[in-house]
């Protein structure tokens, strides 16, 4: 299973109005959650716990704020407490070609610049309010001095993010609109509370034209 996965971090309360989106509502996951889940990752020993508590810094993220560029470099090593985080690619030269990766409860969000900024704009924002963990460089460089399972922990994660990324791949190039559809909304079955259509759609590589089509449609999701 991919590690950004949900199971188990409490329930989730909304607030609607109609189609429109009034508020939306996490629990803030207590540490010892997050710790069962980082054990479903690798083994994490009582001691890098300890220091986690207290190397991790929170920081809340509005809806629409970007990540500030200076905080992904003092804080390398970020993830999603509260909420969901969206990471934006969009062609310059060519307006409306766009790519969107959610970043769930649990999920780490990877520290990404691009380096050809001439032709793409690359952008983390929050969606609603979202509340991010995050270790400093410091904390991060006695991390891997101390802590041995915290270096294999952060290799597996980033092999679940990469193997991810093959299968997002791979779902673009093989599955029809209707199928990448339904695998997102296992991840997240309330994903149309909580995102734009126009969101969503980047994030299934289709039109927002034809996933409001799709989302009308009577499935059995």
């Amino acid at each position: 299973m991919p590690f950004y996965k949900k199971g188990g971090w409490g329930g989730k309360f909304y607030h609607l109005t109609g189609q429109v989106l009034v508020d939306y509502f996490y629990p803030i996951m207590d540490f010892e959650t997050f710790y069962k889940h980082l054990e479903g990752i690798a083994p994490v020993s009582s001691s890098l716990k300890a220091y986690l508590r207290i190397a991790f810094k929170e920081h809340d993220l509005l809806d629409n704020q970007v990540l500030d560029i200076n905080l992904k470099k003092a804080f390398p090593i970020i993830f999603v407490r509260k909420g969901i985080v969206k990471t934006f690619l969009e062609s310059k030269l060519e307006p409306g070609k766009e790519l969107l990766r959610f970043h769930f409860e649990g999920s780490i969000v990877p520290r990404l610049t691009e380096t050809d900024q001439e032709d793409y704009k690359l952008e983390t924002y929050g969606i609603n309010n979202s509340t991010l963990l995050m270790l400093s460089d410091g904390h991060v460089q006695n991390l891997h001095k101390l802590f041995p399972d915290f270096i294999i922990l952060m290799d597996r994660i980033y092999e679940d993010l990469l193997l991810d990324l093959f299968h997002k791949a791979f779902d673009l190039h093989n599955h029809n609109a209707e199928e990448r559809l339904r695998k997102l909304l296992l991840i997240e079955p309330n994903i149309f509370q909580i995102a734009t259509v126009h969101d969503i759609a980047a994030a299934i590589g289709m039109r927002a034209n034809t996933l409001s089509t799709l989302k009308n449609k009577k499935f059995n999701f």
